[in-house]
């Protein structure tokens, strides 16, 4: 371990590119980026398939409903996991927090998911990987 403990934290901006930084971002670093941000379109996804289903299905029973709701449940709690994953891979413990927790707010969401997941891109395509519709494959990095 050549890293000097008593530095500060680095964050992912170190491996945007620049003309000082030729050597680019380990592979382990990249995989995770993709891992995680391919959980977060994942969620993204499943969050707006079970709205969709909620919104058609008005008039179902009782228990279907409430299922329907701790399937809701179970995916806002995983896009706020995979959120902070992803943000504290990429800046810091502090705004991931913050991020974690603004994915409870219905349009600030959208805004920040938007926002994370531009930053991931950056970063996998200046490594030149190529992103996909639900981002990287990180089998593939």
């Amino acid at each position: 371990m050549s890293q000097n403990p008593y530095s500060p934290p680095q964050s992912a901006g170190q491996y945007l590119p620049s003309s000082q930084n030729q050597a680019g971002p380990p592979r382990e670093f990249l995989r995770e980026v993709a891992t995680y941000q391919r959980f977060v379109l994942f969620s993204l996804l499943a969050n707006i398939v079970i709205n969709l289903v909620m919104m058609f299905g008005r008039g179902l029973d009782f228990f279907v409903i409430l299922a329907l709701l701790a399937m809701a449940l179970i995916i806002i709690v995983s896009t706020m996991v995979s959120m902070f994953l992803l943000v504290n891979k990429l800046f810091n413990v502090g705004v991931a927090i913050v991020c974690a927790i603004l994915m409870l707010v219905p349009c600030i969401s959208l805004i920040t998911m938007l926002i994370v997941n531009q930053k991931a891109t950056t970063i996998l395509q200046a490594s030149g990987i190529k992103v996909g519709l639900l981002g990287a494959n990180p089998n593939a990095i």
